[in-house]
């Protein structure tokens, strides 16, 4: 189980700096964009496209990496009010509900990848099927990083934290357990919600 833990804990580095990273490749696409749009008077066909793909791969890597991290938003208000005994068997059902939803994601992004895939992406000229590939993998790392908050909620494990849940019942504050890496990825999913409106609007409005 240390192992695990240890596995993953950097794979979880790992998605996070990948997160960042398509951030980053994010706002060059987008600058490239208004670039050739208002500057060389020649819009490049493929960044919005491409912006859209990146951010899908941003967005769903650092939902998971933020179910480890249990920094989700949620509601725990009545959770509080119930006693530690069956608080721990309560919030392993929300775990275990949370590994369905991770199920999910992974099974139906399987088999909508699957069902577009002989398609191509406009302006791109690769699969559809790439658009689905981050909900399947984002489905495979929730379960796998649930190993932390399943041991957390166990009866049997003393160690449980004493500053939350888990990320489908809690909400953290900047400061709490998560510190820095809370707040970047607070910061990293307000700039991905706000560029991915950007896009839609983008392409909307170029119909």
């Amino acid at each position: 189980m240390q192992a695990l833990t240890r596995f993953n804990a950097r794979l979880a580095r790992y998605g996070m700096y990948f997160s960042v990273g398509g951030l980053f490749a994010i706002v060059a696409v987008v600058a490239f964009q208004v670039f050739g749009r208002y500057v060389m008077n020649d819009s490049p066909t493929w960044t919005e496209n491409l912006a859209l793909v990146l951010i899908l791969y941003v967005t769903l890597v650092g939902a998971a990496v933020g179910v480890r991290d249990a920094g989700h938003i949620g509601m725990e208000s009545l959770l509080v009010l119930v006693p530690e005994g069956p608080r721990r068997w309560f919030e392993m059902a929300i775990h275990v509900l949370v590994a369905i939803f991770g199920a999910a994601m992974a099974y139906n992004g399987w088999v909508l990848g699957a069902s577009v895939a002989p398609y191509k992406l406009p302006n791109l000229g690769v699969s559809e099927a790439i658009r689905y590939v981050p909900l399947v993998v984002s489905g495979a790392l929730i379960i796998l990083f649930l190993d932390r908050a399943l041991r957390r909620a166990h009866p049997g494990d003393g160690s449980r934290a004493s500053h939350g849940t888990d990320a489908a019942v809690r909400l953290v504050h900047p400061a709490a357990g998560a510190g820095g890496a809370g707040r970047v990825r607070d910061r990293l999913s307000s700039m991905c919600a706000i560029l991915y409106e950007g896009c839609r609007w983008r392409c909307s409005s170029s119909k």
